[in-house]
């Protein structure tokens, strides 16, 4: 029983690390899109491509967040997993 609860434990550490992994990717992901709506607002006829990578960069934004935010219920899941 606790070595199964134990494995629990290290599951959910391992997705909280996996986690951390996609959100600094995403991240990066961000800042080069940011880079790319900028450059792309100086091009005559590329405002529709800044749009849609204003799109994408709003749309990271979003899976940081979430994914952020998953994180730390994995993490709290965890805790509450130790103490039982």
């Amino acid at each position: 029983m606790v070595e199964s609860i134990q494995n629990h434990i290290d599951d959910v550490q391992r997705y909280a690390a996996s986690a951390n992994s996609v959100a600094d990717m995403a991240g990066r992901a961000l800042r080069a899109v940011n880079a790319a709506q900028s450059s792309l607002a100086t091009i005559p006829k590329g405002g529709q491509a800044a749009a849609r990578a204003a799109q994408a960069g709003a749309d990271l934004q979003q899976l940081i967040a979430s994914t952020r935010r998953y994180q730390q219920e994995a993490r709290m899941a965890a805790r509450r997993m130790r103490g039982a």
